[in-house]
Protein backbone atom coordinates (compact mmCIF):
# COMPACT_ATOMS: atom_id res chain seq x y z
CA UNK A 1 0.00 0.00 0.00
CA UNK A 2 1.20 3.21 -1.18
CA UNK A 3 2.30 5.74 1.74
CA UNK A 4 -0.53 8.38 0.09
CA UNK A 5 -3.04 5.47 0.62
CA UNK A 6 -2.25 4.54 4.57
CA UNK A 7 -2.28 8.74 4.87
CA UNK A 8 -5.84 8.76 3.41
CA UNK A 9 -7.07 5.60 5.25
CA UNK A 10 -5.51 6.60 8.82
CA UNK A 11 -7.45 10.14 8.16
CA UNK A 12 -10.52 8.38 7.33
CA UNK A 13 -10.12 5.84 10.16
CA UNK A 14 -10.05 8.99 12.29
CA UNK A 15 -13.27 10.62 11.04
CA UNK A 16 -14.80 7.28 11.84
CA UNK A 17 -14.19 7.41 15.13
CA UNK A 18 -14.76 10.73 15.38
CA UNK A 19 -18.70 10.08 14.30
CA UNK A 20 -18.85 7.02 16.83
CA UNK A 21 -18.09 9.19 20.26
CA UNK A 22 -19.88 12.00 18.90
CA UNK A 23 -22.89 9.89 19.11
CA UNK A 24 -21.64 7.96 21.92
CA UNK A 25 -21.61 4.80 20.25
CA UNK A 26 -19.24 2.17 21.32
CA UNK A 27 -17.30 -0.15 18.67
CA UNK A 28 -19.31 -3.24 19.19
CA UNK A 29 -22.78 -0.86 18.50
CA UNK A 30 -21.56 -0.31 14.99
CA UNK A 31 -20.64 -4.06 14.64
CA UNK A 32 -24.32 -4.89 15.70
CA UNK A 33 -25.56 -2.23 13.11
CA UNK A 34 -22.91 -3.82 10.47
CA UNK A 35 -23.54 -7.13 11.14
CA UNK A 36 -19.92 -8.05 11.43
CA UNK A 37 -18.08 -9.13 14.57
CA UNK A 38 -16.80 -6.17 16.76
CA UNK A 39 -13.34 -7.27 16.85
CA UNK A 40 -13.47 -7.12 12.98
CA UNK A 41 -14.70 -3.36 13.47
CA UNK A 42 -11.99 -2.81 16.02
CA UNK A 43 -9.91 -3.83 13.63
CA UNK A 44 -11.00 -1.37 11.15
CA UNK A 45 -10.57 1.26 13.23
CA UNK A 46 -7.48 0.75 14.75
CA UNK A 47 -6.03 -0.02 11.15
CA UNK A 48 -5.49 -3.86 11.61
CA UNK A 49 -7.89 -4.19 9.51
CA UNK A 50 -8.51 -3.74 5.47
CA UNK A 51 -10.59 -0.22 5.09
CA UNK A 52 -11.76 -0.67 1.46
CA UNK A 53 -14.32 1.80 -0.37
CA UNK A 54 -17.38 -0.78 0.33
CA UNK A 55 -16.32 -1.26 4.07
CA UNK A 56 -16.10 2.86 4.08
CA UNK A 57 -19.62 3.21 2.55
CA UNK A 58 -20.84 0.53 4.75
CA UNK A 59 -19.85 2.66 7.65
CA UNK A 60 -21.13 5.86 6.49
CA UNK A 61 -24.25 3.94 6.06
CA UNK A 62 -24.87 4.12 9.81
CA UNK A 63 -24.92 7.42 9.38
CA UNK A 64 -27.18 7.49 6.68
CA UNK A 65 -24.03 9.28 4.65
CA UNK A 66 -21.90 8.20 1.85
CA UNK A 67 -18.10 7.27 2.26
CA UNK A 68 -16.95 10.53 0.49
CA UNK A 69 -19.39 12.95 2.62
CA UNK A 70 -18.23 11.39 5.63
CA UNK A 71 -14.46 11.81 4.62
CA UNK A 72 -15.37 15.49 3.30
CA UNK A 73 -14.11 17.58 6.06
CA UNK A 74 -16.51 20.05 5.40
CA UNK A 75 -19.43 17.60 6.09
CA UNK A 76 -21.23 18.55 9.21
CA UNK A 77 -22.27 15.94 11.62
CA UNK A 78 -25.62 14.85 10.90
CA UNK A 79 -28.44 15.53 13.29
CA UNK A 80 -29.31 12.56 15.51
CA UNK A 81 -33.13 12.67 13.63
CA UNK A 82 -31.41 12.31 10.62
CA UNK A 83 -29.71 8.63 11.28
CA UNK A 84 -31.35 5.78 10.02
CA UNK A 85 -34.26 4.20 12.93
CA UNK A 86 -31.44 1.36 13.44
CA UNK A 87 -28.93 4.19 14.89
CA UNK A 88 -31.15 6.44 16.14
CA UNK A 89 -32.19 3.14 18.42
CA UNK A 90 -29.09 2.56 19.83
CA UNK A 91 -27.77 6.49 20.37
CA UNK A 92 -31.35 7.01 22.44
CA UNK A 93 -30.54 3.10 24.36
CA UNK A 94 -26.49 5.02 25.15
CA UNK A 95 -28.17 8.15 26.45
CA UNK A 96 -30.46 6.53 28.58
CA UNK A 97 -27.61 4.47 30.16
CA UNK A 98 -26.26 8.13 30.39
CA UNK A 99 -24.02 8.50 27.82
CA UNK A 100 -23.66 11.77 26.98
CA UNK A 101 -22.81 13.23 22.98
CA UNK A 102 -19.39 14.57 22.37
CA UNK A 103 -18.97 17.95 21.51
CA UNK A 104 -17.01 17.26 18.53
CA UNK A 105 -17.09 20.41 17.02
CA UNK A 106 -13.99 21.95 19.65
CA UNK A 107 -11.83 18.92 18.95
CA UNK A 108 -8.57 20.83 18.54
CA UNK A 109 -6.55 18.13 18.51
CA UNK A 110 -8.22 16.75 15.34
CA UNK A 111 -8.01 20.05 13.60
CA UNK A 112 -4.12 20.25 14.32
CA UNK A 113 -3.45 16.84 13.39
CA UNK A 114 -5.26 17.90 9.98
CA UNK A 115 -2.80 20.76 9.83
CA UNK A 116 -0.01 17.94 10.41
CA UNK A 117 -1.58 15.55 7.46
CA UNK A 118 -1.79 18.71 5.05
CA UNK A 119 1.67 19.52 5.80
CA UNK A 120 0.51 23.37 6.25
CA UNK A 121 3.26 23.34 9.26
CA UNK A 122 6.12 23.50 6.59
CA UNK A 123 7.31 27.20 8.00
CA UNK A 124 8.02 28.13 11.61
CA UNK A 125 4.23 29.55 13.45
CA UNK A 126 3.56 30.16 16.99
CA UNK A 127 0.59 28.61 18.43
CA UNK A 128 -0.68 32.28 18.31
CA UNK A 129 -0.36 32.35 14.59
CA UNK A 130 -2.14 28.67 14.44
CA UNK A 131 -5.00 29.49 17.10
CA UNK A 132 -5.93 33.47 14.71
CA UNK A 133 -6.53 31.11 12.05
CA UNK A 134 -9.26 28.02 13.60
CA UNK A 135 -12.70 28.05 13.39
CA UNK A 136 -14.54 30.65 15.40
CA UNK A 137 -16.04 27.33 16.83
CA UNK A 138 -12.51 25.60 18.24
CA UNK A 139 -11.15 29.43 18.81
CA UNK A 140 -13.69 30.16 21.58
CA UNK A 141 -13.20 27.51 23.81
CA UNK A 142 -9.60 27.38 23.25
CA UNK A 143 -5.83 29.07 23.81
CA UNK A 144 -2.51 29.03 21.74
CA UNK A 145 -1.14 27.55 25.43
CA UNK A 146 -3.51 24.20 24.61
CA UNK A 147 -1.92 24.09 21.42
CA UNK A 148 1.81 24.49 22.67
CA UNK A 149 0.61 21.68 25.12
CA UNK A 150 -0.35 19.28 22.47
CA UNK A 151 2.40 20.26 20.23
CA UNK A 152 4.79 19.11 22.89
CA UNK A 153 2.98 15.83 23.87
CA UNK A 154 3.22 12.27 22.38
CA UNK A 155 2.38 11.70 19.69
CA UNK A 156 2.64 15.05 18.15
CA UNK A 157 6.47 15.75 19.67
CA UNK A 158 7.46 13.05 17.51
CA UNK A 159 7.00 14.61 14.55
CA UNK A 160 6.58 18.70 15.17
CA UNK A 161 9.65 20.40 16.70
CA UNK A 162 10.02 23.92 18.62
CA UNK A 163 12.30 25.93 16.31
CA UNK A 164 13.13 29.28 18.08
CA UNK A 165 11.02 31.78 19.98
CA UNK A 166 9.53 34.95 18.47
CA UNK A 167 9.55 37.03 21.40
CA UNK A 168 7.46 34.67 24.40
CA UNK A 169 6.40 32.74 22.04
CA UNK A 170 7.80 29.89 20.53
CA UNK A 171 7.74 28.90 16.98
CA UNK A 172 7.15 25.08 15.56
CA UNK A 173 7.33 23.40 12.53
CA UNK A 174 7.17 19.98 10.98
CA UNK A 175 10.66 17.99 11.70
CA UNK A 176 10.56 16.77 7.71
CA UNK A 177 10.83 20.57 6.64
CA UNK A 178 13.41 20.95 9.28
CA UNK A 179 15.85 18.47 7.45
CA UNK A 180 15.56 20.24 4.33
Amino acid sequence: MSKNRKDENAKYRAVIKKYRKHFGLLQGDIAILLGIDESRYSGIESGRRTLDINTSDEIAGVYNLKYYKMGNPSQALPEIEYLPKATQDIVALRMKLGVKLKNTDRNLGFYLDSLINEKRLDEPITAKEIWEQLPDNIKKSCSPTEITNLFNKKPRNKIIERVDKRGKEYRFRLKVFAER
